[in-house]
């Protein structure tokens, strides 16, 4: 697996339109609304590819099978939030 820097990744959807996949969770989450914004902000045209969970996204990074994931980690709680 290669590591790009958002500039890097923006830069080859660029060059390559229509090649890149990015995996969410599931359509319609905020994760996937933010990779359709990610992608209206920077004019740019790849695939999202949404998939049922966390670890399926994980497998499918891990396999190739996306270019790159847009996932949050909203369950983990942080401390000095909220009194934790």
């Amino acid at each position: 697996m290669i590591r790009l820097r958002r500039q890097q990744w923006i830069a080859a959807a660029k060059e390559k339109p229509g090649t890149l996949t990015v995996g969410t969770s599931s359509a319609g989450t905020t994760n996937y609304l933010a990779a359709l914004l990610f992608k209206s902000m920077q004019n740019l045209d790849f695939t999202v590819v949404p998939y049922r969970g966390p670890s399926e996204l994980t497998v499918a990074l891990l396999r190739n099978d996306v270019d790159l994931v847009i996932n949050s980690y909203e369950g983990l709680p942080i401390k000095g939030y909220q009194g934790h």
